[in-house]
């Protein structure tokens, strides 16, 4: 639709005197001056929280210098435990108290190695035939609970080749008793076995 043309056109100006002049001079050179001012501002808050957050890391590497083996103990702990509590309900007990049996007799075996390389080896400064025949008895004596364990398992109708069999001894060293048989996996850790297993 076409407009109508304006009949009349009015203009209104509005002329300042010196003195309006010098108050939006002096508004404008005040807007300009906050302008900077909130830069520098807002460049000594980020200053101040980069140099806080850093302080704070300073802080918690030093915290975690000193308390970390407890820390790290204790979440090491927490989670364990909540992976054995996962495994208990998922795995039938046996197998899972055949394999922290198998894990204890794995720490006694290295704590007897421990001792042999020790008190046995005639170029360690610890030399000492008395306890060197200790330690080789204490060996000989593992051996013996080491196969009645292995007896346990199978007398559990475990029979060697399977899932569980692997759960309880894989990756355990000569627990396992396939270490010696570089081609019997034993180097395989008991969940590397999940995509081809049979219960």
């Amino acid at each position: 639709m076409p407009r109508k043309p304006t009949e009349k056109v009015i203009e209104h100006r509005i002329t300042f005197g010196d003195f309006e002049r010098n108050a939006v001079k002096k508004a404008l050179t005040l807007q300009a001056e906050n302008q900077r001012l909130d830069a520098a501002t807002s460049t000594l808050n980020a200053v101040g929280v980069a140099l806080g957050g850093f302080g704070g890391i300073i802080a918690g590497l030093a915290l975690l210098k000193w308390k970390a083996p407890d820390i790290l103990d204790a979440a090491k702990d927490r989670t364990f435990g909540v992976l054995d509590d996962l495994t208990d309900g998922v795995l039938p007990k046996t197998p899972v108290a055949f394999r922290r049996e198998a894990q204890a007799l794995a720490a006694r075996r290295a704590q007897i190695n421990a001792e042999i390389n020790r008190f046995c080896s005639s170029s360690s400064p610890d030399f000492n035939s008395s306890t060197c025949n200790l330690a080789h008895e204490s060996k000989d004596q593992y051996f013996e609970d080491l196969q009645a364990f292995r007896e346990r398992v199978r007398a559990a109708q475990i029979t060697e080749d399977s899932f569980y069999w692997r759960f309880i001894f894989g990756g355990l060293g000569d627990i396992d008793p396939y270490a010696s048989d570089p081609n019997a996996g034993s180097n395989q850790s008991w969940w590397q076995y999940f995509l081809n297993f049979e219960i």
